[in-house]
């Protein structure tokens, strides 16, 4: 279903293994010594948020967030976790 990298000190290489077999599919030459990889997920783009069919002035994260409204009319996304939103002064919508 997915990969993983392992730093193979003494040969000087990474391998690349598959999670689903538990087998190596690749072998990266690195030269002197790995010590660690180091791997970096990068999300896909999320989509625009859609809130009663407006689009969002303010958007909230999946974490745990306060979020404040201004002055004027918002649509105040907060998206997951336990948010904390304040629609301020206006006529705001909170999804």
């Amino acid at each position: 279903m997915g990969t993983t990298s392992r730093a193979n000190y003494s040969s000087g290489d990474v391998s690349v293994i598959d999670t689903a077999t538990n087998t190596v599919t690749d072998t990266l030459d690195v030269g002197n010594g790995p010590i660690a990889v180091a791997t970096a997920v990068v999300p896909a783009q999320a989509p625009t948020p859609d809130c009663a069919n407006a689009t969002p002035t303010i958007t909230g994260t999946n974490g745990n967030d306060t979020i404040t409204g201004t002055p004027g009319n918002d649509v105040i996304f907060a998206r997951g976790g336990n948010d904390k939103v304040g629609g301020g002064d206006g006529n705001d919508l909170v999804c």
